[in-house]
């Protein structure tokens, strides 16, 4: 059963796009990590997918 599924996730900044169909899928109790350079669209990826699953802004900042 899967836990997480992203289909075909875009975000657009104006008329450039961020992330451009994204597919994701995380089974049920599946560890799952993402990974990539500077600028891959990792942070735009998960916050885009947190505001599909509902799921409110909870970032710790550590020093």
């Amino acid at each position: 059963m899967n836990a997480i599924e992203l289909t075909n996730l875009t975000k657009q900044y104006g008329t450039s796009r961020g992330i451009i169909d994204v597919n994701i899928t995380i089974e049920q109790s599946e560890v799952f990590g993402f990974i990539g350079p500077n600028g891959a669209g990792k942070s735009t990826t998960s916050a885009r997918s947190n505001r599909c699953l509902g799921a409110r802004r909870s970032l710790k900042k550590t020093a």
